[in-house]
């Protein structure tokens, strides 16, 4: 049910009016554009962003491809390049052996000296005080022997042997003077806790004075000295951290290293944390599926897809911006992108040698698109494809380099050298690149030796073998890609034209015999028009065979073309016919070369001259006859006039001037350069006027041209028309003798005359 509001008001979903319409009105619109050459070149260029990315990022996916759930590897991987990867588990083993071998750092404790004299002090004084004979039997006794002997049994037999004799002042202090001179000569160098712990015994005895004591006052000293000492000197914890960490930092990552085509696992073998991280540095997805990495595929993917798609759009006013061009570009890159996954697939699995990855066709791609576009395209896109697929695949460097290098020669010579007549030359381009090749692969040879004894000859002469064939396959190929393209996106390349524009073609070998008089004038438009396209830059090739077919119609009613009458000397059936049934048979010949073209499989940008050479332009000769038999008021204008559309190209619009410009010249009898200049001019102006050429990108400065070179080209014409039409005619009256020698029979062209009537009976 439809819902009536004022505008403005709210509709049930609290939108209003306006809101609809607004939302219809962007509906439309988005069809629009989706319905649009723009849109559907847009949807193409998504797709393919879709299918390069899902076919680059295979290796990202799939572990089981290469380690089963055993750790086991399930194939054989060889390097395509040299790949050095870090071995973490000797790292870490060199960085413990580093830290341990870091020399302790010790650090003296001052008060302990101190405290090691005063204990030392305080041992002789209580053994003196035990050895008085005095202090023996006192009550304090047996606290002070259990304080200073302990447990230790060799202390007590010492205190023993000391009680037997009195022992007197001076000679304690002789036993105190050695064990202050021991302990300091000890404290100087310093005791570790090491030292203290297990070699405390030894350290004494090489500091003891032994010959000064004798065997019973040497064991005192040792006993207070033993009793006393301390380590002095202890380990800098955080010094020696330090030093741990500057060893750790100074440790180098220990590495593996695989040279090219070495074997980095076994089928059937463990593999090592060090063969993992080999097979992830060849872009390898060894441990589950790696998101992160296909999520940069995606990225450069649409960084690829998106300057190389609004590069195309920003072109030569968008002239290849179409879902043909585009669908073309998606079918190569993806070959390209499978291409370089295999080649780099079967040198990792040891199938193929390094050398041989040179002979990579490459170069077909930028040649292939060159030749449907222009080379600036094919040079844009095989870069593009070059960088994507060395960021995803790994490539190495001089294999990058050598196969973009030739790719650019090839597109090179393929824009300045080769000729479009025989599809045979395309050879010579792959040739160039085949030479471009070797010459690198030497060039990069020398790069990496210091001497001509180092070099591998025999590895270099294969490599640059290998990079030759590669040049011949890319021509090879581009060959074959051609045609195959061709058919499936309707597109047309210059070979087709060169084919198009043979006279032998079945249509043009119809029309010199049934149209002759629209065969010559056709050649004659075609000079004309070749000349003005190569002059202001417009495509020559496409312009003389659209000229060239674009009259085919005029052969399902030759005699009702005046250039035609003469050759058969026939009567101009068009006295016979009112002028709307001549304007009828004149103005219908665009439909009937398109259908006679479609019929023939005529590709469509040849098509295109067919309809748009005559525009919308008005068929002046019968409209006025129409007005002088009918009267002015009684007809109507756009009843005259062709049904068009006007020219959408800079190729076609040339033609339309060429076409008229031909035509005209061509009824002057005798004309001067100025009667030529003005008749010119006067066509010229009339077609602005009409505004036959508003859909077109042909500007004031191309048209100055155009005209320049028209009259360049007519006055040589009409200098030797006479002699030149004289021979033409001999020629074709021969031809025609022999394939039909009797003349047009009055009777027939009668009745197409009736049968013209019958089909138009309004008119």
């Amino acid at each position: 049910m439809k819902l009536i509001a004022e505008s403005g008001s709210p509709l049930r979903n609290g939108s209003t009016e306006k809101d609809e319409q607004n939302r219809h009105r962007w509906f439309k619109k988005l069809l629009h554009l989706s319905s649009s050459n723009t849109g559907v070149t847009i949807i193409v260029g998504i797709i393919s962003f879709l299918l390069v990315t899902g076919a680059a990022s295979l290796p990202f996916f799939g572990a089981s491809r290469y380690i089963d759930e055993n750790g086991k590897s399930l194939q054989n991987v060889y390097a395509e390049k040299q790949i050095d990867v870090e071995d973490k588990d000797e790292t870490q083993r060199k960085i413990e052996r580093a830290r341990q071998g870091v020399p302790i750092v010790y650090r003296e404790q001052a008060p302990l000296n101190r405290a090691m004299r005063e204990s030392l002090n305080h041992i002789v004084n209580d053994l003196s005080t035990l050895t008085d004979g005095q202090f023996m039997g006192s009550a304090n006794e047996k606290a002070l022997r259990d304080d200073l002997v302990g447990e230790s049994p060799e202390a007590k037999v010492l205190l023993e042997r000391l009680s037997k004799k009195p022992l007197s002042e001076e000679y304690w202090n002789k036993i105190s003077a050695v064990s202050h001179a021991t302990m300091n000569k000890m404290v100087e160098k310093g005791i570790t806790p090491y030292d203290y712990i297990d070699h405390r015994d030894e350290l004494i005895n090489k500091a003891l004075p032994s010959h000064i004591l004798g065997a019973l006052d040497e064991s005192v000293v040792k006993f207070i000295l033993s009793a006393s000492l301390q380590p002095n000197i202890v380990v800098d914890e955080g010094l020696m951290e330090k030093r741990r960490s500057e060893a750790e930092t100074a440790v180098k990552p220990a590495t593996r290293m695989y040279r090219p085509m070495e074997q980095v696992v076994t089928k059937g073998e463990k593999v090592t944390a060090v063969q993992v991280a080999a097979l992830q540095k060849m872009g390898k997805s060894v441990i589950g599926n790696n998101w992160v990495g296909a999520f940069g595929v995606l990225l450069l993917a649409l960084a690829m897809i998106a300057t190389l798609w609004y590069y195309i759009y920003g072109f030569d006013e968008k002239r290849y911006f179409k879902p043909s061009y585009a669908g073309m570009l998606t079918v190569l890159m993806l070959l390209g992108v499978i291409g370089f996954e295999l080649l780099i697939g079967s040198l990792q699995n040891g199938l193929l040698l390094y050398s041989v990855a040179y002979a990579f066709p490459l170069a077909t791609l930028p040649l292939t698109v060159s030749i449907f576009t222009h080379p600036r395209i094919g040079l844009m896109t095989a870069v593009l494809l070059t960088f994507f697929v060395g960021m995803v695949f790994r490539v190495e460097f001089p294999l990058l380099a050598t196969l973009l290098f030739g790719s650019m020669m090839g597109v090179y010579i393929l824009s300045r050298r080769l000729n479009f007549r025989d599809r045979g030359q395309l050879m010579y381009s792959g040739l160039y690149i085949g030479f471009t090749n070797v010459i690198l692969i030497f060039a990069l040879h020398l790069l990496q030796t210091a001497s001509f004894l180092d070099i591998d000859w025999r590895h270099m002469g294969l490599t640059m073998v290998c990079g030759f064939a590669g040049g011949i396959l890319s021509g090879v190929l581009t060959l074959g890609f051609l045609p195959f393209l061709e058919s499936l996106f309707r597109l047309v390349t210059p070979y087709t034209l060169m084919e198009l524009a043979n006279h032998d073609h079945p249509l043009l070998r119809r029309m010199q015999f049934e149209a002759p008089g629209t065969f010559h004038h056709s050649l004659m438009t075609a000079s004309l028009s070749e000349a003005a396209s190569e002059a202001i830059g417009a495509d020559a090739l496409l312009t003389r065979v659209g000229c060239l077919y674009h009259d085919i119609g005029k052969m399902k009613r030759p005699l009702f073309f005046i250039e035609n009458q003469a050759y058969f000397g026939a009567d101009n059936p068009h006295d016979k016919l009112t002028p709307r049934l001549s304007k009828m048979v004149i103005t219908a010949h665009p439909k009937d070369s398109l259908e006679m073209a479609r019929y023939h499989r005529i590709p469509e940008s040849v098509q295109r001259f067919m309809t748009e050479h005559h525009g919308t332009m008005m068929a002046a000769y019968f409209y006025n006859k129409a007005c002088q038999e009918e009267g002015a008021d009684n007809v109507n204008k756009s009843q005259f006039r062709y049904p068009g559309p006007k020219p959408q190209s800079k190729e076609t619009a040339i033609v339309m001037l060429a076409d008229a410009c031909e035509s005209a010249v061509r009824a002057l009898k005798s004309p001067t350069i100025a009667q030529i200049e003005e008749r010119i001019d006067k066509i010229i102006w009339q077609r602005i006027d009409d505004g036959q050429f508003e859909q077109c990108p042909l500007t004031f400065k191309d048209i100055s041209i155009i005209k320049e070179t028209f009259i360049r080209v007519l006055r040589g014409i009409q200098h030797n028309r006479i002699e030149y039409q004289q021979s033409i005619m001999r020629d074709l009256g021969r031809k025609m003798q022999a394939v039909n020698p009797s003349k047009p029979d009055p009777g027939k062209i009668d009745e197409l005359i009736k049968d013209i009537q019958k089909s138009a009976p309004n008119e």
